[in-house]
């Protein structure tokens, strides 16, 4: 969207009841917060974390064939790893999952 569109929207939300507009600072602060390098957790997204790293601590981890496995499923791509099969897709295919950037071997 061009910002000359943004511009004539935001100049409509300001005439929105205050509620409708505490809504559009609400949601646009959220994207921005998506979008500007620094993501806050969630309380359920940090208790997920928590609960991974607990589970690292006690050993509860994926085999290297797992792990392989859901690389080769997704396209995405780590050479060093053991148990990777070669993905037709990897090159083609933008996202990588990730768990690839803390998992994959160098």
């Amino acid at each position: 969207m061009a910002k000359h569109s943004i511009e004539i929207l935001l100049e409509r939300v300001a005439s929105w009841p205050k509620d409708a507009q505490d809504k559009v600072v609400k949601s646009l602060t959220e994207i921005e917060r998506k979008h500007a390098g620094v993501y806050r957790l969630s309380k359920e997204e940090r208790a997920a974390v928590q609960q991974g790293l607990a589970d690292m601590r006690a050993g509860r981890l994926a085999s290297d064939d797992a792990v392989g496995a859901l690389f080769s499923r997704y396209g995405a791509e780590c050479p060093s790893w053991p148990g990777q099969k070669p993905s037709k897709t990897a090159s083609s295919t933008p996202y990588v999952p990730a768990i690839h950037v803390f998992a994959c071997r160098t």
